[in-house]
């Protein structure tokens, strides 16, 4: 089962700022984004990547430029994918999970340097006696290790194990032998922490502290994490490719039977909708146009129409290099969660099994751009689309 699937993701190399020769550079973005050659190239590189369907989001100057989508959301149905299906967004689920910890630090019931097991319901400090952080959890230096366990949650529909149970097991949370503060090492289950914190402080289970303070005030009413209540209609079918010959996939797989691909190169496997134990690491379900509100919130400094979510001091703070530890010889700048890919560019990639998803902001102009994807080879495609995005002239 293909679970090694986010310690580099958050990385984006393949999103790194693709620069845009000068002779395609001068087509205005809108123009190039509805072209037929770009569109055409779209579905071609869909194709040679074997993935079903990709849905993209452009927001110029902090509204919806353009949005569009492209194959199909559910190969066997023939649903077509569209801009407001629904994905799981994997890791950039991160981005939401930071804001729900910064509007606690905001509200003083958070340090964001004190010592995170102040608000956890056990005592968390690593072999050499030193304390994490909400700071290091958010820049992944906490010293916090993704161990066999987190891997084995894996299963089809909402977890079984409430958060705080999963994370108090014996072995569940374990550490690098690096000391908090001093290495940069990527942490799914370090963002479960992080979300148990944010329920303590809540008093809710993670999902629903998640959408009472960020997606309802944003107007994301058709994005959650949880799988119970979702609209199964509307949401597309994550596909596992499988070259021919290869043995097909015994878990996270769908009821519903294997299709041949394109040219008969191997099965598109549909997969379930799965969840894993630390929710608040990857498992928000939306579109790129809900996804796109909370992109216009971040770059409208915490705000959108008129319903404030972060201060902007506490934006600015998210969108900062924060000093993590080889982060520069990584090729990129680590804020809180965010990650910059150079030029004033921030940005999140996500991939799990059948999916993946790209988020892209560029606060000086207010451009950014969401792309998600139903398809395991998906991840490049979608940082390319992005990094191409943003390169465009307006």
């Amino acid at each position: 089962m293909p679970l090694n699937r986010r310690h580099l993701l958050a990385c984006a190399s393949a999103a790194a700022w693709i620069p845009a020769s000068r002779a395609a550079a001068a087509v205005p973005l809108l123009e190039w984004l509805r072209s037929p050659t770009q569109v055409a190239s779209v579905r071609q590189r869909m194709q040679q990547a074997q993935v079903p369907g990709l849905a993209l989001a452009v927001i110029e100057g902090g509204q919806v430029l353009h949005a569009t989508a492209f194959g199909w959301a559910d190969l066997a149905a023939r649903r077509p994918m569209a801009a407001d299906t629904l994905l799981n967004i994997a890791s950039v689920t991160k981005v939401f999970t930071c804001a729900a910890v910064l509007q606690w630090h905001e509200r003083g019931r958070l340090d964001l340097d004190g010592p995170l097991d102040a608000h956890l319901p056990f005592e968390m400090r690593h072999p050499s006696g030193a304390a994490v952080t909400a700071r290091q959890l958010l820049t992944h230096t906490a010293a916090i290790a993704d161990g066999p366990a987190y891997a084995a949650s894996y299963a089809c529909g909402d977890p079984q194990t409430p958060l705080q149970a999963w994370l108090s097991q014996p072995g569940h949370v374990q550490f690098h032998a690096t000391p908090p503060g001093e290495r940069h090492a990527y942490s799914n289950v370090g963002y479960g922490l992080l979300g148990l914190a944010v329920e303590r402080l809540s008093g809710q289970p993670f999902p629903v502290a998640c959408e009472q303070a960020l997606l309802a005030p944003l107007g994301m009413r058709r994005s959650r994490v949880s799988i119970a209540g979702l609209d199964r209609a509307s949401h597309a079918t994550p596909y596992e490719f499988v070259p021919a010959g290869k043995p097909l996939p015994t878990a996270l797989t769908s009821p519903e039977p294997p299709l041949e691909a394109d040219g008969g190169a191997g099965q598109q496997v549909p997969l379930c909708l799965y969840s894993f134990a630390t929710v608040s690491d990857g498992l928000l379900r939306s579109s790129v146009l809900e996804l796109a509100r909370f992109a216009r919130a971040v770059l409208g400094g915490g705000e959108l129409q008129g319903r404030r979510v972060l201060r902007a001091a506490s934006v600015a703070e998210m969108l900062a290099d924060q000093g993590a530890p080889v982060a520069e010889r990584a090729g990129y700048r680590q804020g809180l969660a965010w990650r910059g890919l150079g030029q004033g560019v921030w940005a999140h990639m996500g991939r799990d099994p059948g999916v993946a998803a790209a988020l892209q902001i560029h606060p000086a102009s207010g451009r950014g751009v969401v792309v998600l994807a139903n398809g395991s080879r998906a991840r490049p495609l979608v940082g390319q689309l992005a990094a191409e995005v943003m390169a465009r002239p307006a």
